[in-house]
C-alpha cells in the first residue's frame, strides 16, 4: 500500500534549508543522503508504522507548468501557483504528523503561507493559509477529499467528471 501524498508548492524567493532541516529536527527525521543523480535537493524520513518522508525539489517547474493547464482551478490559484517555484511532497501514513508538518511550514513562511499552495493528493488546490486555519479550527477536518464547499474559491477536483 502506497502513503497519501500532499505537495506544498512554496513562494520563490525565500531558501528553504533552515525549514528542511527544522522540519526534521522537530519531527525526529532521518535526512537522507541522496544520490547525485537525484531529482530532489532534500529528503528525510521516519520510518515504522507511521512512515513519514518529506522530498524537497528545489526546481518543481515542469510540475508547475503541468498544472497550469489543469481545467478546474481558478485563475487565482494558477497565479498562485505562477508565484511558487519548489515544492515540499510529504508522503505520510500519520495525518498527525502531516498536520504538524504544515504547521511548521506555515510558521516558517508567516504572511507568505497565503502565497503557498497545497495540491492535496486528490487534484484540489488549497492556500496553505487556509489549510492550516481549518485544522487548527476543527481537528476532525482533512484535506483528503475532493471538493471543499468550506473555502470559497476551491475548485473540485481535477480528476472527478
Amino acid at each position: 500500500m502506497s502513503a497519501p501524498e500532499i505537495t506544498v508548492f512554496l513562494p520563490i524567493g525565500r531558501d528553504y534549508e533552515q525549514l528542511l532541516y527544522s522540519i526534521a529536527k522537530t519531527l525526529s527525521l532521518s535526512i537522507d543522503t541522496l544520490p547525485s543523480d537525484s531529482s530532489f535537493a532534500f529528503a528525510a524520513q521516519q520510518l515504522g508504522a507511521e512512515y513519514f518522508l518529506i522530498e524537497y525539489d528545489a526546481d518543481a517547474c515542469a510540475i508547475v507548468d503541468e498544472m497550469q493547464q489543469w481545467e478546474k482551478p481558478s485563475q487565482e490559484y494558477k497565479s498562485l501557483l505562477r508565484g511558487c517555484k519548489s515544492c515540499i511532497i510529504i508522503h505520510y501514513r500519520s495525518i498527525d504528523l502531516s498536520k504538524r508538518c504544515l504547521f511548521i511550514i506555515s510558521e516558517y513562511l508567516g504572511q507568505l503561507s497565503s502565497l503557498s499552495v497545497v495540491e492535496n493528493g486528490y487534484g484540489c488546490l488549497l492556500r496553505l493559509s487556509d489549510t492550516v486555519e481549518h485544522v487548527s479550527v476543527d481537528s476532525s477536518w482533512s484535506w483528503e477529499r475532493e471538493t471543499f464547499p468550506d473555502i470559497p474559491g476551491v475548485a473540485d477536483s481535477e480528476w472527478i467528471d
